[in-house]
């Protein structure tokens, strides 16, 4: 849910991060998820990924298939939690230049 001050906030799955919080795999009360700036639209489900006010598009959790976008060397994939983003990453080649 993106409040009227352009917050982000989440609950409910936390599987591969999703929540960008260490409260187990399920959360009742809403998380703000911080994503470095005003956020104008979110992508909700199990990519979840969102446009910030700026232009950036950032996107955490789940990351086989390099779904997250950052770039992320996937052959290191050995582990189960190698996959997943929990901290939210810009997606290359979308907004302002850094």
């Amino acid at each position: 849910m993106i409040l009227e001050d352009a917050s982000l906030w989440c609950w409910g799955d936390n599987w591969f991060g999703k929540l960008v919080a260490p409260v187990g795999d399920f959360s009742e009360d809403p998380i703000e998820i911080d994503l470095g700036g005003p956020v104008a639209e979110v992508q909700k489900g199990g990519r979840p990924c969102a446009l910030r006010e700026d232009g950036a598009v950032i996107c955490w959790g789940d990351n086989r298939g390099g779904w997250v976008g950052n770039g992320a060397d996937l052959s290191e994939c050995v582990e189960w939690d190698d996959c997943f983003f929990p901290t939210p990453v810009r997606v290359y080649g979308f907004g302002p230049e850094d």
